[in-house]
């Protein structure tokens, strides 16, 4: 367990991430380093969402080549991943200004308004410049109910 284990979970986890195209998924970027900042807030706060699209992680062990292309694009949905019907997807931004790398820093600013208490999923998911969009990653964040406000009870006077 303290040897295959750790040396092996990585492969499973991303065979897990590919599972629904297995042979499509792993010729886009995969996203990685997914973030959200702070990891619980209320309704209404906005969050700062950041992962890190890789596109050069691909390697098939001398099984032919895979070619590494620059990431253009990176999006995020909530609760539900891009695919699933209904599913909204929003916009990531480059952090440095610039879509021109096989490996980008991506981030986002998510609007929580509206959201419910309790555990929400984020998927972030990206996609080089071959139009492939790789595997996805993931990271909750948690809506707090809001605190109550008591207030004082106003006593009328009796007539």
């Amino acid at each position: 367990e303290s040897e295959i284990t750790p040396a092996n979970f990585p492969a499973l986890l991303y065979a897990a991430k590919a599972a629904r195209w297995p042979y499509r998924s792993p010729a886009g970027p995969e996203s990685l380093q997914v973030v959200v900042t702070p990891t619980t807030t209320v309704a209404g706060s906005p969050v700062t969402l950041t992962a890190v699209a890789d596109d050069g992680r691909y390697d098939s062990n001398g099984w032919g080549s895979e070619p590494v292309q620059n990431v253009d694009a990176a999006r995020y949905t909530v609760d539900a991943a891009s695919w699933s019907a209904g599913a909204v997807t929003h916009t990531m931004k480059p952090a440095d200004g610039a879509l021109d790398a096989p490996v980008e820093a991506v981030q986002a600013t998510v609007d929580t308004t509206g959201w419910a208490p309790g555990r929400h999923f984020i998927f972030v998911e990206s996609r080089d410049s071959d139009g492939n969009w790789g595997v996805p990653g993931a990271v909750f964040l948690w809506i707090d109910a809001p605190e109550k406000v008591y207030l004082p009870m106003v006593m009328q006077a009796a007539d």
